[in-house]
C-alpha cells in the first residue's frame, strides 16, 4: 500500500455524499461506506441508501484492494482530517 494514499480523503465527497443520503455525520459515512461496500462486492443489497451517490461502486472497488488494518488506519486519519477541519471552523461539506 502506498502510504501517501488514502481512499478515504479521495472519495471525501462519496463520504460526504454517503452522509447526506443517510442523515449521518462524516465519521458515522465512512463505516457505513465500508460496510455498504462490503455488501455490494458480495452481490447483497446495500443496507443504507445510496441515492445521490456519485461513484459508490468506485470506492467499493477501492475498498476491496485493502486489509482490514489499513482499512482502520486509513479511516481513523480521514476522521483526524474531519476533526481538524472542525477545529480549524472549515467543516467539511458538498459545496466545498
Amino acid at each position: 500500500m502506498n502510504e501517501q494514499r488514502n481512499i478515504f480523503l479521495e472519495h471525501k465527497r462519496t463520504m460526504l455524499e454517503i452522509a447526506r443520503a443517510n442523515h449521518v455525520d462524516t465519521s458515522v459515512a465512512a463505516n457505513l461506506a465500508c460496510q455498504m461496500a462490503r455488501e455490494a462486492l458480495a452481490g447483497k443489497p446495500v443496507s443504507y441508501s445510496t441515492e445521490g451517490v456519485e461513484d459508490f461502486m468506485t470506492w467499493a472497488g477501492e475498498v476491496e484492494n485493502l486489509t482490514k488494518a489499513e482499512i482502520a488506519a486509513q479511516m481513523a486519519e480521514y476522521n483526524r482530517a474531519a476533526s481538524q477541519a472542525i477545529i480549524n471552523g472549515k467543516p467539511w461539506s458538498l459545496e466545498d
